[in-house]
């Protein structure tokens, strides 16, 4: 399970040769800057290799940000948030592109200066949603520049050796998992349709459209959701734009007449004629310029709305919601049972951070109905630890030292849930007064948001400062959200919801699972991050006396061993350590009969009472 090497080392173009002759293009059809998203057509997070153009431009390997590049001077730049910054340093050579930080404005800022009024600005249509142009043609505008889009991307025809399309197989994914058949599914989309008075919904998200007709691409990546657009009338059947590989008998019995299967390639062209003088939802944060030319080609019209999928796939069902929490007690034995042989291990064999991946993905394919990775495991040692999203290749490789702090973040896919937790250990249960400290107050931090009841209509934003409390006073944070929504057997950073200290005008409801992860990195040294998975349930009403107020909480349910050495019993109250026993005799109860035989002894006594 070793990580890819480098895009531009496979390539046969030099780093300074690709971006001349990326400038070359642009300056034939008159352009004097381009802007190029990290995402590929359907807004994927986790891109196909041949998809991931920022990567092949800049070597950024990271999830998100943005590559700049003007025409006329040397000057291009990488946009990363506070997850990524140390990563982009090690990752982005700065002799050809600045590092500069993700915030509101900062791309048009870098963009505008030193361009004149007319210039042209570029962007991939396929790319590019609504949202992000019109944040960006608004802010272009005003100095009088012009944002337009590209006819053809000039890196794909640079990309000489660029990897063949991909097209994972895609099949149903049954309702004994999903909990709701497509057809109800489609009956609850169809009313929000009506109720915002639209003919139709063009999709191109791949998370929404598997989750709504209840379909999944198992070798897709770390998501196990296709490159699959999606068209949604009020009434009649849908259609499913698929490649000829995967327009198979058993799907188009599935789909009982519902939806017809069509041409991927002719997905512009088809939609153009189906919205044509008609009324089309478009998501703003998804649906890209390209769909949007599409619907307007025969004079349809774009209603520009939040995915109407969003809220329904975020609040999981019932069945969802209990498979969720299998899932992680399936997840838990995996993760505990490597644990319990790191401990041993690592005072008699030499181990690599890439061993550790290795021997945790062994762990987790024993597991009942588990399909893979839910993402990349980071397995940070000691200074590696300190960047957010560290990604272990083959020249990062660490071994780890017996005296190192070690932070572990994984996930897995299972037909009935998406996992993720990160544990931080001390590898030789000798950790610093500093180390224990900071471990400490992110934990109090951890326990904490675990704990908090909140009243409805609560947003995240509200919630982030109860994690970060405690290393505030001692001027400590950590550079990224505090929580992120998990999909259910779909993608392990699923929106709308999050808890973060970025405006979120989605309450928290009933059914979302999100993360809570609070931090600490001091660079060069170490990292912390203690992340359990969270379900946001109704307080019964006969625990809280304000009839007139509803109430929601979180329900804890990753399920894996903390590691107390690292705790400083000193700071904590007798609340807190009063979670930590509760939670760890919960972890025990849970695993002790999923766990391997000689992790048992291990476990006994990693959920010993503080």
């Amino acid at each position: 399970m070793t990580q890819p090497a480098s895009l531009q080392e496979k390539s046969s173009l030099s780093k300074a040769a690709l971006l001349d002759a990326c400038r070359q293009s642009l300056r034939t059809e008159g352009f004097a800057a381009f802007i190029l998203p990290k995402t590929d057509a359907h807004r994927s997070e986790y891109c196909a290799e041949r998809d991931n153009l920022v990567q092949y431009l800049t070597d950024f390997s990271g999830s998100a940000g943005f590559a700049a590049l003007k025409v006329n001077t040397p000057d291009a730049a990488i946009f990363v948030d506070g997850r990524y910054t140390l990563q982009a340093e090690q990752e982005v050579d700065s002799t050809f592109f600045s590092y500069e930080n993700y915030t509101v404005d900062c791309i048009e800022k870098w963009i505008s200066q030193g361009l004149k009024k007319g210039d042209k600005i570029a962007y991939d249509p396929l790319l590019l949603s609504k949202g992000e142009y019109d944040r960006f043609a608004a802010a272009f505008k005003k100095q009088s520049l012009l944002l337009e889009p590209l006819s053809s991307n000039p890196l794909h025809t640079l990309w000489q050796d660029r990897l063949p399309l991909e097209t994972p197989n895609v099949i149903p994914h049954s309702t004994e998992y999903a909990g709701v058949s497509f057809e109800q599914k489609l009956v609850i989309i169809r009313d929000l349709m009506s109720a915002k008075k639209v003919d139709g919904f063009f999709l191109n998200y791949s998370e929404s459209i598997a989750w709504l007709f209840n379909i999944r691409a198992p070798k897709r990546l770390v998501t196990p959701a296709a490159s699959l657009y999606a068209y949604v009338p009020v009434t009649g059947p849908c259609s499913l734009f698929v490649h000829p590989c995967q327009n198979t008998p058993n799907l188009k019995a599935y789909f009982k007449g519902h939806v017809d299967l069509e041409d991927y390639d002719q997905t512009f062209k088809t939609i153009a004629k189906k919205t044509a003088k008609k009324i089309v939802a478009l998501d703003k944060s998804n649906g890209t310029m390209k769909m949007l030319e599409a619907i307007e080609q025969k004079g349809g019209k774009a209603l520009i709305i939040d995915d109407f999928c969003n809220i329904p796939r975020a609040c999981k069902n019932e069945t969802e919601r209990q498979g969720t929490r299998n899932a992680h007690v399936r997840d838990g034995a995996a993760v505990s049972n490597l644990l319990a042989w790191l401990e041993q291990a690592i005072h008699h064999e030499t181990l690599t951070e890439l061993d550790i991946v290795e021997k945790l993905y062994q762990y987790r394919q024993s597991q009942d109905l588990f399909q893979g990775y839910s993402f990349d495991t980071i397995s940070g040692s000691g200074p590696n630890g300190a960047i957010v999203h560290y990604r272990v290749d083959e020249k990062s490789n660490r071994t780890l030292q017996p005296d190192d702090i070690f932070l572990l973040d994984s996930g897995g896919q299972y037909l009935d849930g998406t996992t993720d937790i990160t544990r931080t250990l001390s590898l030789n249960k000798k950790p610093s007064a500093e180390q224990k400290d900071r471990y400490t107050r992110v934990l109090k931090g951890h326990i904490a948001l675990a704990k908090v009841r909140f009243p409805e209509g609560t947003v995240g934003s509200q919630l982030d400062p109860i994690a970060r409390y405690h290393l505030w006073q001692i001027g400590c944070d950590y550079a990224h959200g505090t929580g992120h929504g998990v999909g259910s057997y779909l993608g392990v950073h699923e929106g709308p919801q999050r808890i973060s200290p970025l405006p979120n005008t989605v309450p928290l409801l009933s059914g979302m699972i999100l993360s809570n992860e609070p931090g600490y990195y001091k660079q060069g040294e170490y990292g912390i991050r203690i992340e359990n998975l969270v379900l946001v349930n109704r307080v019964a009403k006969e625990n809280y006396t304000d009839e007139d107020q509803n109430m929601l909480c979180f329900e804890t349910i990753t399920l894996a061993p903390l590691d107390t050495s690292l705790m400083d019993q000193s700071l904590l109250t007798a609340d807190e350590i009063s979670w930590v026993n509760s939670y760890h005799q919960r972890v025990y109860k849970a695993l002790k009969d999923q766990v391997e035989a000689e992790t048992l002894p291990w476990l006994k006594e990693a959920t010993v009472s503080l």
